[in-house]
């Protein structure tokens, strides 16, 4: 599963990083999300995270793109960290990827991934699912596959009339 992730949203749907952000502490609380995908991402090996931030990593920075720890991090400079998820879902969708879920409580960003029939949780859904995710001895091979009730819905209707 590849997650596209609106940074910011979710930063704030964990206590400790948006104390950090409240302190006006930035830098810390994007290496602390970081860290927490990375975590996730050891547990959960195909897992894939790309993480989109509004405006520069710190000030005086250029970096657009980088990696750490198997995360993708992007960040938008002058425009809004929402164009370039938007951009980059269409660019999948266009490479007819489907395995995407798209985490922004943004309700923008949530009608763009609904239109292109891709999977969304909330900021708050996914850190529920991330604390679940860390606290369970589950390996990923041992978890059965699932799929959301609108998938199975979307599957039941292509096949329906087909004999």
């Amino acid at each position: 599963m590849i997650y596209v992730i609106d940074g910011f949203n979710l930063i704030y749907k964990f206590k400790e990083l948006e104390n950090l952000m409240l302190e006006n502490n930035l830098e810390t609380a994007i290496e602390g999300l970081i860290s927490y995908l990375a975590l996730l991402k050891k547990k959960y090996k195909k897992y894939e995270f790309h993480i989109f931030f509004d405006g520069k990593k710190q000030k005086g920075d250029n970096t657009y793109q980088e990696e750490v720890e198997q995360i993708h991090c992007y960040y938008s400079h002058e425009i809004s960290a929402d164009s370039l998820i938007e951009d980059f879902i269409k660019t999948k969708k266009a490479k007819n990827y489907t395995n995407i879920c798209v985490v922004s409580s943004d309700k923008k960003i949530i009608k763009i991934t609904k239109s292109l029939r891709y999977v969304y949780k909330t900021s708050e859904e996914f850190s529920k699912m991330y604390y679940d995710l860390m606290n369970t001895k589950t390996t990923e091979k041992e978890k059965p596959e699932s799929i959301s009730t609108k998938e199975l819905n979307d599957w039941l209707r292509i096949f329906k009339n087909r004999k």
